[in-house]
């Protein structure tokens, strides 16, 4: 549901829309960022321990950088091992070089900053190869596309972040981001959406299961929960998360799923995240959401995966017009313009209402919540 409501009065003109990226600056080229690491002589450290500091591994190693290895703040003590290094393990009078490894940076570049051992540090604004920019031109010769989805978003913030994400998708530079982004915030509860107890929800691209966990932890009661997986590997993890904490009224899919039973081109690529493919060479089954879950209850869906929106919305269409469920999609990372979504929902649902939010100041985790407004 709406957690608050927000006056919608940042309207923009299609010709001061339009104006928004007339003059934007020329796209920062990573190869820069890498030239200018190769210069320097000292050791380069990667601050960050997770999937996004796994990425910047994989553009180091194509650009023949090294890396000594990575450092974690003192709360992240369950990752420390060999390779992994505090703050407080480096000599002060040395000097070393930083990559940032993690989303959530915002508030750790002042620090960063004060330590008289780093010399610099460097941003890659867009680590996934597959988290696809979008150029100055595309939105200039589709402006009316573009302007469309913005006059679609309810209130100001959405219409902000949304031009912050185009900018910074178009110059690949999280700077437009980090000024209207605060700090990391729970993608289930935050200033516009708050997830009831006692809801059932569907998790799309369910990965290892850590979503579920989030949204259990932050709603405390659900009445049921599907989990839906398509790549083995992370069913596998998934499944042993949910035994692991014993949790009940979960069912899990291993399957695809999208706007019609078939099977579909799937990336399983560690350095590509998983995520439908045409240029892949392996397949997967997919089925549509309509039939996975006949006949059920849904209150939330919640799509985490970078490609195919539309598809796998389209493949829900019944779900959508019996049950009117809110929608929370993993948006920043989406080839999709949004504009055809947007549309079929809208077709769905007349009261739907859509947002956009930051969960953290970084351009690929923009979300698109999509919300009944007739329960606000």
């Amino acid at each position: 549901m709406i957690n608050t409501l927000h006056a919608f009065d940042y309207s923009l003109s299609k010709n001061d829309f339009l104006n928004q990226f007339k003059f934007l600056r020329k796209e920062i080229k990573d190869s820069k960022v890498f030239e200018s690491i190769k210069k320097s002589k000292l050791d380069l450290y990667i601050y960050g321990f997770g999937n996004m500091a796994n990425q910047i591994t994989y553009k180091l190693q194509n650009n023949n950088i090294s890396y000594k290895g990575f450092i974690v703040d003192k709360e992240f003590d369950s990752v420390k091992k060999e390779g992994v290094f505090y703050w407080e393990d480096f000599d002060k009078t040395s000097k070393i070089n930083i990559i940032m490894g993690f989303a959530n940076y915002k508030n750790k570049i002042e620090y960063v900053k004060n330590l008289m051992f780093v010399n610099d540090f460097f941003i890659i604004s867009c680590p996934y190869d597959h988290h696809n920019n979008i150029s100055k031109q595309n939105i200039l010769n589709n402006i009316s596309k573009y302007k469309y989805i913005y006059d679609s978003l309810y209130d100001n913030l959405s219409k902000i972040s949304y031009i912050a994400y185009l900018k910074a998708r178009s110059t690949k530079d999280n700077a437009y981001v980090c000024k209207v982004a605060s700090e990391a915030t729970s993608e289930f509860i935050n200033d516009i959406f708050k997830a009831e107890q006692n809801l059932v929800m569907v998790d799309v691209g369910a990965y290892d299961g850590s979503g579920i966990l989030r949204y259990i932890e932050e709603v405390k009661k659900y009445k049921h929960i599907y989990g839906i997986e398509a790549e083995t590997n992370n069913f596998r993890m998934l499944r042993k998360t949910i035994k692991y904490h014993n949790l009940e009224n979960i069912d899990l899919f291993n399957v695809g799923v999208w706007s019609s039973n078939t099977k579909i081109k799937f990336n399983l690529s560690d350095n590509k995240c998983c995520r439908f493919d045409n240029n892949s060479i392996n397949e997967i089954e997919v089925k549509k959401l309509d039939d996975l879950l006949l006949h059920c209850r849904v209150d939330l869906i919640s799509i985490g995966i970078s490609s195919g929106l539309f598809e796998i919305l389209s493949g829900a269409e019944k779900l959508i017009l019996n049950n009117n469920p809110d929608l929370i999609i993993f948006a920043g990372a989406s080839s999709d313009d949004f504009y055809d979504l947007i549309k079929f929902l809208l077709k769905c649902n007349p009261n739907y209402r859509f947002f956009m939010r930051f969960q953290s100041p970084f351009v690929s985790r923009l979300f698109l919540y999509v919300i009944d407004g007739r329960t606000s």
